[in-house]
């Protein structure tokens, strides 16, 4: 039997596989988000890969999309079953999205007893770093390695991504590095967290999971501004696909 989590984001198609015994047998990343191309190659996974009895739950913001085959449930509820498996001792998940950012208070038991999201303004999520690593002609994956190597300092004073945008144009326009435009990005991006963060009172145990867990640099700095060790894991990405197939296995037990 194999268990299917699908965390539809709106950058990205996150596909977790497991087997009854909580094994993790595949992760596969699909680029685009909520789009059709991304639903299409989404399910187009799913047929391939689906060659014995399955169960298949899916999540994210764009699982209405698919959620008319599939059984679904909620991020927040996802994100939470996908952190007690993965890292059993944290009771504040940080999870940037590419739209949003939430923030998911746990019990010592894993279960959410209170949560807060931005859903206004897109300053501090995935969606911002991807505007800023297009500026700067890279990767998202790329701007981690860029700010590591920065020497001076600037600082990106707007949080709105339409302003935010202008200023890195005119920080580069002026002659200053990529890799000192890719640190200022990175703190921008991480005081915006620690802000929303430090307002929820959170507990010392904090994990950060989605896309931006990636970034070395930006944790590091979002762990400076808050003065708290975050946590993360391998699986951080795809934390939320791994709870939705948990839920999976849950549910074919009931």
């Amino acid at each position: 039997m194999k268990y299917f989590g699908v965390d539809l984001g709106s950058t990205a198609a996150k596909v977790a596989t497991l087997n009854e015994k909580l094994e993790v047998l595949d992760l596969h990343l699909i680029e685009n988000g909520a789009s059709v191309q991304s639903v299409d190659k989404t399910l187009e996974y799913l047929a391939y890969s689906v060659d014995e009895e399955h169960f298949i739950i899916s999540t994210g913001y764009g699982r209405k999309l698919i959620t008319d085959r599939y059984g679904d449930s909620s991020e927040i509820i996802c994100h939470a079953k996908g952190v007690k498996f993965l890292t059993p001792e944290a009771r504040t998940i940080i999870d940037i999205g590419g739209q949003d950012i939430k923030i998911i208070e746990l019990t010592g038991s894993g279960k959410v007893q209170n949560f807060h999201m931005n859903d206004k303004c897109a300053a501090g999520t995935g969606r911002f770093l991807e505007v800023m690593a297009r500026l700067l002609g890279v990767e998202v994956s790329d701007l981690s390695n860029l700010a590591e190597n920065s020497v001076n300092k600037l600082s990106i004073s707007n949080i709105c991504t339409v302003f935010a945008e202008s200023e890195v144009i005119s920080l580069l326009a002026k002659g200053h590095n990529k890799e000192d435009v890719a640190r200022a990005v990175n703190e921008s991006v991480s005081k915006r967290i620690a802000s929303q963060l430090m307002r929820s009172n959170p507990q010392d145990r904090v994990i950060i999971t989605g896309g931006a867990s990636l970034n070395r640099n930006l944790v590091h700095q979002l762990s400076s501004f808050t003065g708290k060790d975050i946590m993360n894991s391998k699986y951080s990405q795809f934390t939320g696909a791994i709870g939705a197939a948990i839920i999976g296995i849950e549910r074919s037990r009931d």
